[in-house]
């Protein structure tokens, strides 16, 4: 747990939008504050699902999944898309989206 959190401190640091993650085969984005209030910037964690095994846990048990973030210059859009198999395609659910970060990004150097 110590880790983790030097990790969290450290990527608030440097001033990051978003940290992506994946393993644990369940979609999560949630800002980092949510659950480390240590954390001064609410950066992103985006944890992806599970796109092509039937892997998924909790609420994607048994279904493929995958996120996209498209990064502007004033939010980060995120977007889940979860398979269909009566449509055979991964369709986008609603979009999630956050304000960027003062003092962070390429856009800030």
């Amino acid at each position: 747990m110590q880790k983790a959190r030097r990790a969290l401190g450290a990527f608030d640091n440097l001033g990051v939008d978003a940290v992506l993650t994946g393993h644990r085969h369940e979609t999560v984005v949630v800002p980092v504050t949510h659950l480390a209030p240590h954390v001064d910037r609410p950066y992103l964690l985006v944890q992806a699902g599970t796109a092509t095994t039937y892997r998924g846990r909790c609420s994607e048990r048994g279904r493929n999944s995958f996120v996209t973030l498209d990064v502007g210059s004033d939010e980060v859009v995120v977007v889940r898309h979860v398979y269909d198999g009566d449509e055979r395609a991964f369709l986008p659910e609603a979009p999630q989206r956050f304000p960027r970060l003062p003092g962070g990004g390429p856009d800030s150097l």
